[in-house]
């Protein structure tokens, strides 16, 4: 069964499209609460950090808000780190809340074109939410409590071990005739000195990723391993994706090493920020490859009624895993073309529109009214431009809403073959 790339992509945003007042009624209560609770979060992180309440009356805008938590949001972890993560985590909690009840309706109506109860003002939680919720967390979070955390902490033991061996000190006689001069160089200098300088550089890095480059590589061929043949087939196999991973691991990190900084120090370079580029990056990929392949299980689950996990691995498995990859690449691609079209184009022409609207009244109101510009003009075209921006992106963030229910509803249909 070959997942179908432009087929889904075509039925992920022809959903929305076709039936965008039901999304719009389904969506548009979890969009403006999810926006709400997005504006609370980063405001009251603001008041974390400068310890003192932030609001909206202080004179900033919300866009301002977040460039400042931003800025300071890696001094708030260091200075108020229980406080930002209480915040984070209820924040968290909350949109995956509203996101399974606006969500789990419109993947149902697309998948199975089961219509969502009548009603404007709805907030359900029922089955198929948690369903959706207990999906995504699954699926998220025991990636990281399973999976990466335990692949970070044996990193961070080894690197330590790395950085140990590296720092010790020792003593070297400078002038071979005399005893009593000394010099104290750390292990790495001395290798360095003796022109051993590669086992810094290369060796160490690349011995420390070894553990964890032999995982990606098990991935990879248990991903690829064939159905069929004898001891030789696999042989084959097991060559070609060991080389494979080889190639792709080294292109990677020679690519990005170049532009990489660790702890402001400069690029990658020495033993220990090698190593952890080298053991960051594979985590991240082995991270990446699984979120993936459990993406669908979301939306198979709230359709099929179901938490098994069999439909969502065949969806994914061998080619079907590229080819899902590529559909979620170009499906987030549109979405954010569209909204890059909408906020920098469409705005700036109704800007303009209401500009040029604007102008006619004040001049038909300095006619009426002897040169004088009525007072109401301005701070009405304000209100209307604000409520037009507003508006604009409820309905993108409505449409989004759409077009990734359509999406789990495409992907479900695929499994099933349909």
């Amino acid at each position: 069964m070959s997942l179908r790339i432009f087929s889904s992509v075509g039925q992920a945003l022809n959903f929305p499209a076709r039936q965008f007042e039901t999304v719009l009624r389904v969506a548009w209560l979890p969009v403006i609460l999810l926006l709400i609770v997005d504006m609370t979060t980063v405001l009251a992180m603001l008041s974390v950090i400068f310890e003192r309440t932030v609001t909206l009356k202080d004179g900033i805008s919300f866009a301002q808000a977040e460039r400042a938590l931003g800025k300071y949001l890696q001094h708030g972890w260091n200075t108020h780190p229980v406080e930002l993560a209480t915040i984070a985590s209820i924040s968290a909690g909350l949109q995956l809340i509203l996101v399974s009840s606006g969500l789990a309706p419109l993947i149902r109506f697309a998948g199975l074109g089961e219509r969502p109860a009548s009603g404007v003002v709805r907030l359900p939680f029922g089955a198929d939410q948690c369903r959706y919720a207990l999906a995504v967390l699954l699926s998220g979070g025991a990636l990281l409590v399973l999976v990466i955390a335990p692949l970070f902490v044996s990193a961070l033991f080894i690197l330590k071990f790395i950085a140990e061996i590296l720092s010790q000190v020792m003593v070297v006689f400078p002038d071979s005739e005399s005893l009593h001069t000394i010099k104290l160089i750390t292990r790495a200098d001395s290798l360095a000195l003796q022109g051993m300088g590669w086992l810094t550089s290369l060796a160490i890095p690349i011995a420390a990723a070894a553990p964890f480059g032999l995982l990606f590589w098990a991935v990879i061929f248990f991903h690829c391993s064939p159905q069929h043949g004898g001891v030789g087939r696999w042989l084959v196999r097991g060559i070609t994706t060991l080389v494979g991973a080889l190639v792709f691991l080294g292109c990677i990190f020679w690519l990005l090493s170049g532009t990489v900084t660790i702890n402001g120090t400069g690029n990658v370079s020495g033993a220990p920020a090698k190593a952890i580029f080298m053991v960051f990056l594979i985590v991240i990929l082995l991270f990446s490859y699984l979120n993936i392949r459990l993406f669908p299980y979301a939306g198979i689950a709230v359709a099929q009624e179901s938490m098994g996990l069999g439909a969502t691995l065949a969806l994914s498995r061998r080619w079907n895993f590229v080819r899902l990859t590529l559909l979620l690449m170009l499906v987030s691609a549109i979405v954010i073309g569209i909204g890059f079209i909408l906020n920098v184009h469409v705005v700036g022409w109704l800007g303009a529109t209401i500009g040029t609207i604007y102008q006619l009244v004040a001049s038909s109101s300095r006619l009426l009214n002897s040169g004088d510009t009525a007072d109401w003009i301005l701070p009405v075209f304000a209100l209307v431009w604000k409520c037009v921006k507003i508006l604009l992106n409820i309905s993108y963030s409505v449409f989004s809403f759409g077009v990734f229910a359509g999406l789990y509803g495409a992907l479900y249909r695929e499994s099933r073959g349909t």
